[in-house]
């Protein structure tokens, strides 16, 4: 039987690398696989995670926790140590990240690589696939060359990472079998803003990095995230802002809506300052559950940050306002916080009860509004895909068309950072890869 996949990508390269019994050919874009795999993690490739009680997918989630059920994290760290990748765990904000030991995505590319090589799977990069037809129940593919396969899986991945479209363009072949391709849009993702009456350009900084959980309000549910957020004059990013991009997408850009992010400063001061024992203690620098209770009693935080900030007042008061909060935030989000305020020029000595109050409330409460910038190559996944009511779970076979099969980023699936797309890549593929090593020739 013979096999074409259109994709060299992290989803591709883990399919062919376990169909070790048929005639495999792999046709890639790029002048080599793997290439948005040797990005991932900054190239250190976090691949998954252990911490998947609760499947953080924005969309499909049951698609998701279907495959997820056949082929875990447990399952994907067990494949890869096969293949020599020793697993490590880091733990970053209470959750446990996996990555190689080394901290080498090249690692995890050549062991599927030489993996794929044992498998004498023919590799044809520098092959943008233009055409897709079926025709007597062979597909037909036309590239630079022409091939004909019995079976045919795409994946071929997002647009994320990519100036060429040559996603778009596999995409377009699948649209082309009668299946709906769910608007694709920018997913983990820098977000470009602005804060109301203030023109950031009059400010002297490139960038700065401050924690802060980030929340946003829709009709039906709060969603937050907390880490290291980076501020610089034209975006915000971190891992908080990427996870939030994901949830913001589709109605910023297809429902059209004006979306204001809420940042609060207040949790690192609140754990970290407000006892003795904290101060000590690096297990309280990320608590769950006193997150939660400060959220629920927003009166009871704002008091408890007034308290600190007149205990500062008093303590400080021969600084200029400008400096009263240098230690406490970064310099540059003082002086922001201070011109939303038009506090600039009183000294600490001269700052009245209602500016401090004022003053809390912006630590506690940072409105930034967000600007509709659609840029795809500073995303790292693409939100949208193939709608996957129109695939077998069980399979990902098409409902449409028997013999294709879609996995990875090409489906309409995707996640927040943490490797849960990676695992999601391997899931599927597995998924299809136990489906064609069991049909019958």
């Amino acid at each position: 039987m013979n096999i074409g996949i259109i994709g060299g990508g992290i989803s591709g390269m883990i399919l062919a690398s376990k169909l070790n019994i048929h005639n495999v050919t792999i046709l890639e874009n790029n002048n080599r696989l793997g290439k948005k795999l040797l990005l991932t993690g900054n190239g250190k490739c976090n691949y998954t995670n252990m911490d998947f009680e609760k499947l953080d997918y924005i969309y499909n989630t049951e698609l998701a926790k279907v495959l997820y059920k056949k082929y875990d994290n447990i399952s994907f760290i067990s494949y890869l140590s096969k293949l020599g990748i020793v697993p490590k765990i880091e733990v970053h904000k209470n959750i446990k990240y996996v990555y190689p030991n080394n901290n080498k995505a090249t690692s995890i590319y050549y062991a599927l690589y030489d993996r794929i090589v044992l498998n004498n799977v023919k590799i044809k990069c520098d092959e943008q696939v233009l055409k897709v037809y079926k025709e007597n129940s062979k597909f037909k593919v036309l590239a630079k060359n022409e091939y004909i396969f019995d079976k045919l899986v795409f994946a071929t991945g997002g647009i994320s990472y990519t100036k060429n479209k040559c996603a778009s363009v596999a995409l377009s072949c699948i649209k082309s079998f009668g299946h709906n391709i769910v608007k694709l849009l920018p997913g983990l993702t820098p977000i470009n803003y602005h804060i109301k009456d203030i023109s950031l350009q009059k400010y002297n900084f490139n960038g700065f990095r401050v924690d802060a959980e980030v929340s946003y309000i829709d009709a039906e549910k709060v969603y937050f995230e907390y880490g290291e957020i980076q501020f610089t004059k034209l975006n915000l990013s971190g891992i908080p802002i990427l996870n939030i991009s994901n949830k913001i997408s589709k109605p910023l850009y297809i429902d059209n809506k004006n979306i204001e992010l809420h940042l609060d400063f207040s949790f690192a001061i609140l754990n970290n300052l407000s006892s003795k024992k904290n101060i000590n203690n690096k297990d309280t620098l990320y608590n769950k559950k006193s997150i939660n209770e400060y959220n629920i009693d927003k009166k009871n935080k704002l008091s408890k940050i007034i308290d600190i900030l007149i205990k500062r007042r008093n303590e400080l008061y021969y600084k200029k306002a400008n400096d009263f909060l240098c230690g406490f935030l970064p310099d540059e989000l003082n002086n922001i916080i201070f011109s939303i305020l038009k506090i600039n020029n009183k000294t600490v000595k001269e700052l009245s009860s209602k500016d401090i109050e004022e003053i809390a409330t912006l630590i506690i409460d940072f409105k930034v509004q967000c600007d509709k910038n659609i840029k795809f190559d500073t995303a790292q996944i693409t939100i949208g895909g193939v709608d996957t009511n129109e695939v077998y779970s069980d399979t990902l076979e098409s409902k449409l068309v028997k013999g294709l099969y879609i996995i990875g980023e090409a489906l309409d699936i995707n996640g927040i950072c943490g490797g849960y797309n990676i695992q999601m890549a391997y899931s599927s593929a597995s998924t299809v890869a136990d489906t064609l090593l069991n049909m019958e020739e």
